[in-house]
């Protein structure tokens, strides 16, 4: 028992050297520090105890021997035994070899946790420098010049994209079908007796929204081949689901993101697939190597409402000790008294000092204003800070090139007016940020590059990214192309304009821009607050209209609010929808419901 106590339990000892008291390990019970350090002591008392202990445990040992008819293993034992009495019985050989050996242990564990360390401060600074690193120097900009060319984008998407859809077609990769032009007829054809246009008879035809729809700025709708095409994925995955899964799988996929790619102008490698814009906004502010006394710049407009961008800025500050700066942007016309205004914001916050890490604006604003995203980008990097971009009511209401933008990082979701299902987006990086953006979910290939990393991180519902691919054909096939879509919905707001200025006495908080979400000031709203926005809302949702609705002050100088309503204009929509709201908020005559219904 004193052996076993004398040799293992010493893990908590005090001793001196020549820099000072060293403590080694600490884990010993009172018990054995007390054995050790009577031993170390050399109390009479305590080694009479030690010598009767070895003499009987010698004698015992001797006598279950020499039964034993094996004379070598015997002597053996007794060199052990001699051997050990000689060490125990000599308490300073005894406490210097103990205190050695633990010394020894610690000294290795020490070593070993600053190896751990100095391992974790190289990977921290490695991301530090990719999170800072901005294209500023001039072989940075040619490389970049080159890397987004319009031409070789245009024709690494393409070869990129046909190469999948060989490869695909080589192993025999299942896909949707969708008849295009016979099942489903192309704009201008005739389908019972009518001519197919853009308005009711697309909505006929195409989707199962009802009149009266828009809102697509919050949830977009689904045409129904694209619904189709999804359900064909669904089938080709059953089919055989461990074949899908390790060769369809990737090669559609790949094929998917080149073309997403290429209807948003990104270079191919730079674009990944993702659930959403929160998973992309999540992906770059979660995986960045923060530390406590970083800035954080966004930029909002009145009545602006992201909970899941404010959520994560609230964790950022709570969890890393983060600055969130708020920049409210009340002027957007002309383009130039925007940029000013922020130019100057920023430029007191950078004066001196650190500049903020990161600057998050969303392209287009809730309220339907088109920030001009390449300015703000540009200015930003020559303060040093990088630029995450949420595109979201962007991609598909206007022409996107996010080479031309530059910014670091643009996520959208793929959902309001892409056609594309819920749960369907894409996050862009440039080359420089690729280093420090990760899946939030550490999965097969982590460590293996970007494009790598984010082809798989777990099971999840592919079919809503590969209908992406049935929501491109949908527009290129059916409706001509994007700029068609958009011709449509710009002429269909400029008729509303018309219309609301007649009815309303009301112009477009955009002026005479190009958009497909105009926003309203309503006529005698003033002072109302967002319980009325929200009442008000419902209240047209049951009578036939679903907007949305807010309440905010767009004026510097009068706090006051008013109420405003954005219509997002799809395809399905007509000047029906627009007359209909017209005429139900004259019938209130300013009685706005208040509080929530």
């Amino acid at each position: 028992t004193v052996s076993v106590l004398y040799w293992h339990g010493g893990t908590h000892i005090r001793y001196m050297n020549g820099d000072g008291p060293l403590k080694v390990g600490g884990g010993a019970t009172r018990g054995t520090e007390a054995v050790v350090s009577a031993a170390s002591t050399g109390s009479a008392p305590f080694k009479i105890a030690l010598n009767f202990v070895f003499i009987c445990s010698t004698s015992a040992l001797l006598v279950i021997v020499l039964k034993d008819a094996n004379l070598a293993g015997a002597r053996w034992t007794l060199w052990g035994v001699m051997v050990l009495c000689l060490i125990c019985g000599n308490e300073q050989v005894t406490k210097k070899y103990v205190v050695r050996r633990l010394a020894d242990k610690a000294g290795a564990a020490t070593e070993r946790l600053r190896k751990l360390r100095r391992k974790q401060v190289e990977h921290h600074l490695h991301l530090r420098d990719a999170m800072d690193d901005i294209i500023d120097t001039a072989m940075e900009k040619a490389r970049n010049l080159i890397h987004h060319n319009k031409l070789k984008l245009i024709l690494e998407g393409r070869t990129k994209t046909l190469l999948q859809d060989k490869a695909g077609d080589t192993i025999g990769a299942l896909e949707s079908d969708i008849k295009w032009g016979t099942e489903w007829p192309r704009l201008n054809s005739v389908v019972n007796g009518e001519r197919l246009e853009f308005g009711k008879t697309m909505r006929q035809v195409y989707f199962n929204v009802k009149e009266g729809y828009l809102n697509a700025g919050e949830e977009g709708v689904i045409p129904k081949p694209v619904m189709q095409g999804r359900g064909q994925w669904d089938d080709a995955n059953q089919k055989n689901p461990v074949v899908w899964r390790f060769k369809s799988l990737p090669v559609r996929l790949g094929q998917t993101a080149a073309r997403i790619a290429s209807e948003v102008g990104a270079d191919p490698n730079d674009l990944v697939l993702l659930a959403n814009a929160e998973e992309g906004m999540s992906v770059v502010i979660r995986g960045l190597p923060w530390e406590a006394g970083d800035q954080v710049i966004y930029i909002t407009t009145p009545g602006e409402t992201d909970p899941s961008l404010e959520n994560l800025t609230s964790w950022l500050h709570t969890t890393h000790g983060v600055e969130i700066i708020p920049l409210t942007v009340t002027t957007f016309n002309p383009t130039s008294s925007l940029i000013t205004f922020v130019r100057q914001y920023v430029k007191t916050k950078t004066i001196g000092l650190q500049p903020p890490k990161l600057a998050i604006f969303p392209h287009v604003t809730t309220s339907g204003v088109l920030l001009p995203a390449a300015q703000l980008t540009s200015l930003f990097h020559s303060r040093g800070v990088s630029v995450l971009i949420n595109g979201s009511l962007a991609v598909g209401q206007h022409h996107v090139s996010i080479s031309d933008i530059g910014c670091d990082w643009y996520t959208a979701s793929c959902s309001k007016f892409m056609f594309g299902y819920g749960g369907s987006g894409f996050l862009a990086a440039l080359p420089l940020k690729h280093p420090c953006t990760f899946p939030l979910t550490v999965s097969y290939f982590d460590g293996k590059g970007f494009e790598k990393e984010f082809s798989y991180y777990g099971l999840r519902d592919f079919s809503s990214w590969l209908s992406l691919l049935d929501a491109c054909d949908f527009v290129d096939n059916i409706c001509e192309g994007w700029e068609t879509v958009r011709r449509y919905g710009w002429s269909l707001a400029s008729d509303a304009r018309t219309l609301l200025r007649a009815k309303w006495n009301a112009t477009p908080l955009q002026g005479n821009t190009y958009t497909l979400m105009p926003t309203y000031r309503l006529p005698r709203s003033k002072g109302r607050t967002p319980a009325d926005a929200a009442s008000l809302e419902s209240y047209l949702t049951h009578r036939g209209t679903t907007v949305h609705v807010f309440a905010a002050s767009f004026d510097p100088e009068d706090p006051t609010t008013h109420l405003y309503v954005t219509c997002s204009i799809g395809i399905y929509n007509t000047i029906d929808d627009f007359k209909k709201l017209a005429d139900t908020i004259l019938a209130l005559n300013g009685n706005y419901p208040q509080g929530v219904l």
